[in-house]
């Protein structure tokens, strides 16, 4: 049986419907948490390890070899050797069921609109529409945020359309962006590349599952029924919680990561 090392720092996963603004949630909170939280994007880590047996071209996914993924997982969330002493953790990923119950310290559901799921699920169905899909991602909420934000696109995919102003899919309204503003990006500021961008080619067997989990409220239920209730936390991420809507949820997150290193270092659990 594994152990359980205590912790220094806590363990948060970010979880919901594909389209709900997970790897955004998770970005932001990596970047502007001032308890240091590395970002595990479980998609990524699966692809670049190859923790799969292969790619089912019908549902457009990767069959996740569960079994070597959490045996990695394990070694860098809850390492033989002891708790991790540096940072937390923040599991990004759209099955919370995964996840051993002991890993988890927050759980939090972001859950969507369908309509305003169906439109960003939409957008994901190929090239053509990346550069929408990747604003939409990023949430644009205010022309005079814009920039920073942009900070998400690779350049080459900034590029192609710099000659052109950009209106998003919406998901809290509808903003009118220009290129012409734009700062010079350096390449640490860049996180998102081309063919993550153009990879999510949804088809519409995809999109009605995942539309159709939402309604149902499968990734609530799941996590509610994988984890204690005192530490699951559902926020919206579908823009009704106004303009700021990802600052307030990951605001939301940072004070409880705040919280509990508090009161870990107090003894307190």
């Amino acid at each position: 049986m594994t152990t359980h090392h205590p912790r220094k720092f806590p363990v948060v996963l970010i979880t919901g419907t594909p389209g709900c603004g997970k790897t955004l949630h998770s970005q932001v909170l990596a970047a502007d948490s001032d308890v240091k939280m590395t970002h595990l994007n479980i998609g990524d880590i699966v692809k670049q390890h190859g923790f799969h047996n292969g790619f089912d071209e019908e549902w457009k996914s990767y069959i996740v070899d569960e079994d070597r993924l959490l045996d990695y997982l394990e070694e860098v969330v809850n390492p033989e050797d002891g708790a991790a002493e540096t940072a937390g953790f923040i599991l990004d990923h759209h099955d919370p069921s995964l996840f051993p119950e002991r890993w988890v310290d927050l759980a939090v559901v972001l859950t969507c609109d369908n309509s305003v799921l169906y439109e960003r699920l939409k957008a994901r169905r190929g090239h053509g529409r990346v550069v929408n899909t990747a604003i939409e991602e990023c949430h644009f909420q205010r022309s005079d945020e814009w920039a920073p934000r942009l900070s998400t696109l690779n350049a080459a995919v900034a590029s192609d359309y710099s000659s052109a102003s950009i209106e998003p899919v919406p998901c809290t309204q509808t903003y009118r962006l220009s290129h012409s503003h734009a700062p010079p990006l350096s390449p640490s500021q860049l996180h998102l590349d081309r063919a993550q961008l153009t990879s999510r080619n949804y088809a519409d067997n995809k999109i009605e599952e995942n539309i159709t989990a939402e309604i149902m409220m499968t990734c609530l239920t799941e996590t509610r029924e994988s984890y204690d209730e005192n530490i699951v936390v559902e926020l919206k991420s579908d823009g009704s919680g106004g303009d700021n809507e990802v600052e307030d949820n990951v605001g939301r997150i940072e004070g409880w990561i705040q919280q509990w290193t508090k009161d870990r270092e107090e003894g307190v659990h």
